[in-house]
């Protein structure tokens, strides 16, 4: 499970859904105990989409089929 942390403290975050309303892509997901929508416009989704255009992001992406992979071996 993702796990948010601020100042306030750490949250648990379940991601439920993924869905578009109109021009908004909208993310569904249990934030600790608060069910939550994250509504993103089109701009938003661009800048989201533009923050994961660099190295650490893009490595993170491709070498995740080999930790998912990893992590189903060591639990056999």
């Amino acid at each position: 499970m993702a796990r948010m942390t601020s100042f306030a403290g750490e949250l648990e975050v379940k991601f439920l859904k993924v869905h578009r309303v109109g021009e908004q892509l909208v993310i569904e997901a249990e934030l600790g105990v608060w069910d939550s929508q994250i509504y993103f416009q089109p701009q938003d989704a661009m800048d989201m989409f533009r923050l994961m255009l660099n190295p650490s992001a893009l490595s993170y992406f491709l070498l995740l089929p080999l930790a998912c992979l990893r992590t189903w071996l060591f639990r056999r």
